[in-house]
C-alpha cells in the first residue's frame, strides 16, 4: 500500500492506495489521487498489503480488489476503512464477508462522453445490503453547463448513489486536442475552441460546481462522503467532517485569500482524531470540546448539518449566486 497525497484533499481526505489504476476497457481510467485521465497504464505495485498500526482509511479500485481479495480483507479485519472506486462489475461476494458495512464505502464515476469513455457501473445492490453509495462526477468543461450537470446527476440517481462529489478533472494540453480533434475534426467549433482554451479553468469547475449542487437536493442526493468508518472513527464522524471540508473548499473559492475556511477545515480535522460522534456532542452542548469548535464554527457546523439557519444558509445563497 502506497502513501498518497489526493490533489483535492478537501474531497478525498484518504492518506494511502492499494495498487495501481486498471486501465478501462475504451483503453482510459480516471486516476483519483491527481484527479487526470490516463491513457497509459501505471505499473501494479506489488507487495504493498502491510497491515498499519493504527486503522486508516485507503482507495482501491474494483479491478484490483478483485485481484487482491485477501489483502483488502485483511486490512479490514485490522478496523481499516476503505473507498472502492467501482471501475468495473463488483459483485457483493467481492467484498471480504467479515465486515462491518459502515467501513467500506462505494463510487462510481461519471465523466461526460466528450472526454472519452468511462465506465458507470450500478451500486443498486450495494446500496440495498446497507453500504454507502456514491458517484464522482469529473468537472470538466462542457456546453451546456447545466444540461450536462443535470445529466451527470439524474445517472447518478439511477445508479444507485445517495451522494455525490463534484472534483475538477486536470486536463492536460494533449487531452483538450484528443477530445476536440475527435468531436469537431478539421471543421472545429468557436465557441468549444474558446471554453477549452481561452477560458479559466477554475471559473468553469466552479459554474459547473455550483449547477451541480443546486440540483442534488433535488434528487435527493447528498454531498460529500458518507463514510467509510474505522474501528477508530464511526462513519457518521467521517461523514460530518467531510462535509466540513466540502464548504471549506468552497469558502476558499468564494473569499479567496480572505477565506475563512481554514477555520473549518482546522474543526474537521480535529474531530476525525477525536473520532467523537458529532451528533451525539451536539445533544450533549460540547461540541466545544472538540479544538477548533469556537463560537463561529460552532453555529457553522450545526447550521449546515441541519440545512438550516445561519451562517450556513447566508453561505448557501452565495454559493448559489455564482451562477447567476
Amino acid at each position: 500500500m502506497r502513501r498518497i497525497e489526493p490533489t483535492y484533499p478537501d474531497l478525498l481526505p484518504f492518506t494511502h492506495q492499494l495498487g495501481h489504476v486498471p486501465l478501462g476497457p475504451g483503453g482510459l481510467a480516471l486516476d483519483l489521487v491527481g484527479m487526470r485521465l490516463l491513457r497509459e497504464a501505471m505499473p501494479a505495485s506489488m507487495g504493498d498489503s502491510h497491515v498499519p498500526r493504527r486503522p486508516l482509511r485507503f482507495l482501491v479500485y474494483a479491478s484490483v480488489l478483485q485481484n487482491r481479495h485477501r489483502a483488502v480483507e485483511r486490512l479490514l479485519a485490522a478496523g481499516c476503512g476503505v473507498l472502492v472506486v467501482v471501475d468495473t462489475e463488483l459483485e457483493i461476494s467481492d467484498l471480504p464477508s467479515a465486515l462491518a458495512p459502515e467501513q467500506v464505502t462505494l463510487i462510481n464515476l461519471w465523466l461526460s462522453p466528450f472526454w472519452g469513455e468511462v465506465p458507470m457501473v450500478s451500486l443498486a445492490s450495494f446500496r440495498e445490503e446497507g453500504f454507502a453509495t456514491g458517484t464522482l462526477v469529473a468537472l470538466t468543461p462542457q456546453f451546456p453547463i447545466q444540461g450536462s450537470m443535470t445529466e451527470a446527476l439524474v445517472a447518478a440517481q439511477k445508479s444507485g448513489a445517495q451522494f455525490v462529489l463534484f472534483a475538477p478533472l486536470s486536463l492536460s494540453g494533449e487531452d483538450k486536442h484528443l477530445a476536440y480533434e475527435a468531436a469537431f475534426g478539421e471543421e472545429g467549433n468557436d465557441a468549444f475552441e474558446d471554453l477549452l482554451f481561452h477560458t479559466e479553468p477554475v471559473e468553469v469547475a466552479k459554474a459547473l460546481e455550483v449547477h451541480g449542487s443546486s440540483m442534488a437536493p433535488e434528487l435527493g442526493l447528498r454531498e460529500g462522503l458518507l463514510g467509510p468508518g474505522t474501528a477508530l472513527c464511526k462513519a457518521s464522524c467521517f461523514a460530518a467532517a467531510c462535509s466540513l471540508l466540502l464548504w471549506a473548499r468552497r469558502l476558499d473559492l468564494l473569499d479567496g485569500v480572505a477565506s475563512q475556511g481554514w477555520r473549518l477545515r482546522r474543526a474537521a480535522q480535529a474531530l476525525l482524531v477525536s473520532g467523537r460522534d458529532p451528533f451525539e456532542l451536539m445533544e450533549e452542548d460540547n461540541l466545544r470540546l472538540v479544538p477548533g469548535f469556537d463560537g463561529w464554527v460552532e453555529a457553522f457546523a450545526r447550521s449546515l448539518w441541519s440545512r438550516d439557519g445561519e451562517p450556513f444558509v447566508s453561505l448557501w445563497l452565495r454559493w448559489l449566486g455564482v451562477a447567476r
